[in-house]
C-alpha cells in the first residue's frame, strides 16, 4: 500500500492506520517536506517513503522544468520505488494499491473485489474510474492545468486517487519502459496516472468500479473497500470494528 500523507501534520492519521487496517500489511507512507520533521518516525517505524521535495499540493513549476513537490510527484516516486526495490526482491507481489491517509481500506473486501474483477479480465489499473473528464483551466483552481502543459480537451480514462489498484505489469510498462519520465507533469495526479495507463494500453474499466465511498455514512456497516474522509482515529477505529465483525 502506498499512502499519501502530509509530513508532521499526518502523524496521527498514520498511527491510526498502523493500528487498524494497516496492521499486518506492507505500508509505504508517501511523505515529503523537511527531513527533520519525520526523521525519528522514519528510523523507528521504517514504513515511510520520504521524498526530498516540498510538501505541497500544487506544483507551480512548468512541465518543462524539474518535477518538484505536489501529489503527482509522490505517486510517481511510489511507482518507481515499487518497481526498482520491491518487485526485484519480491517478484511474487500481485498488486499494489495507492490511497490517502484519510481513507479506511477494508483489505479483505478489497481482495475479494479484485479477485472478482480479475475473473473477467486482467486487473492492471482499476478503481473508481472516469472518462471524458475535462482539465481545469481556471488558474485559481486547485487542479489548474495550462494549455501548454496539456493541450487536449479531455483526460484519458483515469481512476480516483483515493484508491486504485496497480499490477506489476503496469509498473513494468510505466517505469520499466520509461513512460513515467516522459508524460506531461500535471497537478492533477489522477489525470497523470490516466495518461500513463493510456500509454501502456491499460485503460481502466468504466463499466465496473471498485466499491468506494467519498463521505462517511450513518450506516458504517455497509461493505465497501475504501472509505474516504476519515478525519479522526475514533472513526477509523469504528470502521475497523465493523470490518472485523463482517469477516467473522
Amino acid at each position: 500500500f502506498g499512502i499519501m500523507s502530509n509530513g508532521p501534520h499526518g502523524r496521527a492519521r498514520r498511527d491510526s492506520i498502523r493500528k487498524t487496517w494497516g496492521e499486518g500489511n506492507t505500508l509505504f507512507f508517501l511523505v515529503a517536506g523537511d527531513w527533520t520533521d519525520v526523521e525519528d518516525e522514519y528510523n523507528n517505524i521504517r514504513d515511510i517513503l520520504w521524498i526530498d521535495q516540498p510538501e505541497q499540493y500544487r506544483n507551480k513549476i512548468s512541465s518543462t522544468g524539474p518535477r518538484k513537490g505536489a501529489m503527482t510527484f509522490k505517486s510517481e516516486a511510489f511507482f518507481i520505488a515499487m518497481y526498482n526495490q520491491v518487485l526485484t526482491q519480491s517478484p511474487n507481489v500481485k498488486y499494489f494499491f495507492k490511497t490517502d491517509d484519510d481513507c479506511y481500506v477494508n483489505v479483505n473486501h478489497l481482495e475479494r473485489e479484485i479477485s472478482a474483477e480479475s475473473e473477467e479480465k486482467p486487473v492492471d489499473y482499476w478503481g473508481e474510474c472516469h472518462e471524458l473528464e475535462k482539465p481545469y483551466r481556471h488558474p485559481d483552481t486547485r487542479w489548474y492545468v495550462s494549455y501548454p502543459d496539456y493541450p487536449y480537451a479531455y483526460y484519458p480514462k483515469f481512476c480516483s486517487g483515493l484508491g486504485y489498484v496497480l499490477s506489476p505489469n503496469f509498473l513494468e510498462c510505466a517505469v520499466g519502459e520509461g513512460h513515467v519520465e516522459k508524460v506531461p507533469y500535471l497537478t492533477n495526479e489522477d489525470g497523470t496516472v490516466g495518461i500513463l495507463a493510456e500509454k501502456c494500453g491499460m485503460e481502466p474499466s468504466i463499466s465496473s468500479w471498485l466499491n468506494v465511498e467519498w463521505h462517511i455514512r450513518d450506516d458504517m456497516t455497509t461493505k465497501i473497500s475504501v472509505q474516504h474522509n476519515v478525519k479522526t482515529e475514533e472513526v477509523m477505529m469504528e470502521l475497523h470494528g465493523h470490518a472485523l465483525a463482517q469477516d467473522v
